[in-house]
């Protein structure tokens, strides 16, 4: 490699470290919440999907709201918190939708397990 290659590769390298130092410390927190934004909108979707191939009673649609609601409070937490919780509400309905059919006991053992998530963190 010639020095001046060398040398363009080392300046043109540098510059765009130093760009990118600071587009994170002048916009770090709009591009945090606007990649919490997509990746819960994402898995939102996902997950929607999965609700859709659940058996209709009266428990998915009850569940559908539940689960709703929950993601209305992860958008307004920190990006770490929310992503930690998200994946914790996600884990959990996972388990009870797998069968396709949500019957009482399910949804109030789930509704008890998000609910005491939400205590633990309040306390």
């Amino acid at each position: 490699m010639r020095k001046g290659c060398f040398l363009t590769l080392v300046i043109i390298i540098t510059i765009a470290i130093g760009s990118s130092i600071f587009v994170y410390r002048q916009y770090g927190s709009v591009i945090k919440n606007y990649v919490k934004e997509k990746i819960l909108e994402v898995g939102v979707n996902n997950f929607k999907s999965r609700f859709d191939k659940l058996k209709h009673n009266k428990f998915d649609d009850s569940l559908q709201v539940l689960f709703s609601e929950k993601i209305e409070k992860l958008k307004k937490e920190n990006f770490e918190e929310s992503m930690a919780n998200f994946e914790k509400i996600v884990n959990s309905t996972k388990i009870f939708i797998e069968d396709s059919v949500i019957d009482s006991l399910e949804f109030n053992i789930l509704k008890k397990t998000l609910n005491e998530d939400e205590r633990r963190e309040k306390n």
